[in-house]
């Protein structure tokens, strides 16, 4: 398995095909690639990002993004493909090593693996094997025109549905319905 940084708009292309599979999986709606584009011309090129790719075969099956922030290296956006063969080779253990040591070598003083819901307890596990300590916190809201904060329930039978039509849902057309979805869910 081979660890590559991408810097080009095109590898963030790439990172955004494979983001659309795992979104897909999970069944939750993707961004647009223009959030993307925006975090490559804003962060990327300023140094403030890094794009990692891990291949084998030649061919891109996991990739995450860090983001730095004065002497904090943070874990924002993964993705990998959905094949479970390829997967066993455990590509994402790969991309955050190099992705901590480049962090370290660059003066970075934490490592933030990033917000996790408490109910995904499969990506709680991998990062706490990575000895991760859990902080809760908060959240605060601007209400704007409505006068409850809404209550986004996982297992509510609405967001199970939509969840399992995401997840049939063809990437041509994810591509197209998750960003309007994301911005109608806040």
């Amino acid at each position: 398995m081979k660890i590559t940084q991408g810097t080009e708009l095109e590898d963030y292309r790439i990172f955004y095909e494979l983001e659309l599979e795992t979104r897909k999986r999970q069944g939750s709606p993707p961004y647009s690639f223009r959030f993307f584009e925006n975090l490559h011309s804003k962060l990327h090129t300023l140094g403030k990002a890094k794009l990692y790719f891990a291949a084998f075969n030649n061919q891109d099956i996991a990739s995450v993004i860090i983001l730095y922030y004065k002497k904090i290296a943070i874990y924002a956006y993964g993705a990998s493909t959905s094949d479970r063969d390829l997967l066993k080779l455990r590509p994402n253990n790969l991309l955050f090593w190099q992705a901590i040591q480049d962090a370290h070598q660059c003066g970075c003083q934490l490592f933030d693996f990033g917000t996790t819901h408490p109910s995904n307890k499969g990506l709680l596990r991998f990062k706490s094997g990575w000895g991760t300590s859990v902080f809760r916190i908060p959240y605060y809201y601007f209400l704007n025109t409505i006068s409850d904060i809404p209550v986004l329930d996982r297992d509510s039978f609405k967001l199970r549905f939509v969840s399992g039509i995401l997840k049939r849902m063809p990437i041509a057309l994810l591509r197209t319905v998750g960003p309007v979805l994301l911005k109608q869910l806040g």
